[in-house]
């Protein structure tokens, strides 16, 4: 019997996978192999071919094909509208993600004991080395918005929740209730920024978001697009801007546009264009600013 008193509560764990079967059959198995509370998984297919129905019939999961790659939200929403039976939480694990710890039903709990919160994640550590990869999150709405922590500032506070403005998508436990107020992710965003949209919605509608330093997972990071790619920097740098035209005070998102365009940019000729001989790289990344400033939206070929 399990030491959290759930009370029965039904839990929904969604994949979004993008040729990352053999991540989802490892992050799986972790879950079993740790998780106290019961559950049930469901993967969201976004790739050509139905690579996972395998791992799905192997490990008892729910294979549901996309058709084509939605995205991150466009897999996550249809990952929640799959789902023909009542639950309570939706928990958003990221294939390249995976956990040494039974780090749900402590945060499963915490949601129990705290109605107020819409949204909750753990500490989250790089494989294999360990070094954090999110320690909870600041705001800096000049500088983009939220950031994540990396120090252990939070994660020494003695508090079993922390309120911060931020839950990376990675690993993300959600309350019904706030899911359905602030309605499905916006896959406009197609990649990066969705589940920091998701944030600031489920905030305005009255719910706080937590880290619970006490628990943990561990992350392989970039596993499906890979970071600092022309992909990843088109994105982050597009998806940012609309964000920040979104949601930020319009000061701030004015000294935001000055710093990205003074700053940011020609940091990434510099760096991409001259130091690692990669102009295509800095041409992603200032496309993409220009793309968010034109409001540019969905999937775009790099």
């Amino acid at each position: 019997m399990t030491k959290y008193a759930l009370k029965g509560r039904k839990i929904a764990i969604v994949y979004v996978n993008y040729n990352c079967a053999s991540y989802i059959d490892h992050s799986i198995r972790t879950l079993k192999e740790n998780i106290e509370h019961d559950f049930h998984i469901v993967v969201v297919d976004n790739s050509s071919e139905d690579e996972c129905r395998t791992v799905c019939d192997e490990k008892g999961a729910k294979y549901v094909d996309a058709g084509g790659n939605l995205g991150f939200a466009g897999g996550c929403n249809l990952g929640v509208t799959s789902i023909n039976w009542g639950w309570d939480y939706v928990l958003f694990m990221n294939p390249d993600a995976y956990c040494d710890m039974d780090f749900l039903s402590p945060m499963l709990q915490v949601m129990e004991n705290n109605e107020e919160y819409g949204i909750l994640g753990p500490l989250i550590r790089k494989a294999p080395d360990g070094g954090i990869w999110y320690a909870g999150s600041t705001m800096q709405w000049w500088r983009g918005g939220p950031k994540h922590v990396y120090d252990d500032r939070f994660i020494n506070s003695g508090s079993t929740v922390v309120d911060v403005p931020f839950v990376s998508g990675c690993c993300m436990l959600i309350r019904r209730s706030a899911w359905a107020e602030a309605g499905p992710m916006d896959n406009s965003y197609f990649l990066y920024f969705e589940d920091t949209d998701f944030n600031e919605r489920v905030k305005r509608r009255g719910y706080k978001v937590g880290f619970v330093p006490g628990v943990r997972v561990m992350h392989e990071e970039s596993t499906s697009t890979t970071y600092q790619s022309s992909l990843f920097l088109y994105y982050f740098s597009r998806n940012r801007i609309l964000y920040m035209k979104k949601w930020a005070p319009r000061e701030q998102y004015v000294l935001f546009l000055m710093y990205d365009f003074l700053v940011k940019i020609p940091g990434s000729w510099a760096v991409f264009g001259v130091m690692r001989f990669s102009p295509s790289r800095a041409l992603a990344f200032t496309k993409g600013a220009i793309d968010g400033i034109y409001g540019r939206k969905g999937a775009k070929s790099i």
